[in-house]
C-alpha cells in the first residue's frame, strides 16, 4: 500500500508506513522550517501574536497496533491543494482534534463564521481528506506561552494551550487527547506557562 489518499474521495487507503507531523513545515522569520528541526528557543510566526518564541517540544510515536487499540488516535491526512487554493502546500498529517483554520466556503452549511477553527476529524469526507485505516504516527506538541496558531504546510493550526483561561470549556476533548497522547503532563498539577500543547 501507499498510504496516500484517494484524491477524488478522500478515502483512506490502509497502510503500513509510519505518517509524521514532523514532515511539517513551519512559517518562521527566516523561512518554512521543517518541524522536526524546531527546537526551544525556536521563533515561530503565529497569527494573532507575530513571532513567538517556541518553549517546549515533544514527540510521541504510535504504532499502527496502538493506533488499533485507540482507533480515536488515528491520524487524519489531508492531501495538498484539500482545502483550497493549492493549500495545504503539501501532503500532511494531523491528530484527530489537532484545529485547522477553514474559510467559510468549507462550512457554509455548518457554520456562519467566515473562518473558523474546525477539528482535523470534522474535514474528513471533503475529496482528499480521510482518516488512516492502519497506520503507525508519529505526533508532535509545541509550547508557547500561550494559546497560539501558526502556519504549517501554508495552512493556520492550532496549537492547544491547555492552561490557557481563553480556551477553558472549548478544549476538553483536546486536553484529554493531550494527556492520552503525553500523560507524563497529566501529572504535573498547575502546569507552568510554558507547558507544550498539541498541534
Amino acid at each position: 500500500m501507499t498510504g496516500r489518499l484517494d484524491r477524488l474521495t478522500g478515502a483512506a487507503q490502509e497502510t503500513n508506513r509510519v505518517q509524521s507531523m514532523q514532515d511539517m513545515l513551519v512559517s518562521t522569520p527566516t523561512g518554512a522550517c521543517m518541524a522536526a528541526e524546531l527546537m526551544p528557543g525556536s521563533r515561530v510566526i503565529t497569527r494573532d501574536c507575530g513571532v513567538q518564541n517556541l518553549h517546549r517540544i515533544a514527540r510521541r510515536v504510535l504504532s499502527a497496533d496502538e493506533i488499533d487499540s485507540a482507533p480515536q488516535l488515528a491520524p487524519i491526512h489531508i492531501v495538498a491543494g484539500a482545502l483550497g487554493a493549492g493549500l495545504p502546500e503539501r501532503d500532511m498529517v494531523l491528530s484527530p482534534l489537532t484545529r485547522v483554520l477553514v474559510k467559510r466556503d468549507h462550512t457554509a452549511l455548518y457554520f456562519e463564521d467566515d473562518t473558523l477553527l474546525v477539528p482535523a476529524r470534522n474535514l474528513v469526507g471533503l475529496p482528499g481528506i480521510g482518516q488512516a485505516a492502519r497506520a503507525g504516527v508519529t505526533y508532535l506538541h509545541l509550547g508557547f506561552e500561550q494559546h497560539e496558531v501558526i502556519r504549517a504546510n501554508g495552512i493556520w493550526i492550532e496549537c492547544f494551550q491547555p492552561d490557557d483561561p481563553h480556551v477553558y470549556g472549548v478544549g476538553a476533548e483536546q486536553r484529554e487527547e493531550l494527556f492520552y497522547l503525553f500523560p507524563d503532563l497529566a501529572d504535573t498539577g498547575s502546569r507552568a506557562p510554558d507547558m507544550p500543547m498539541v498541534i
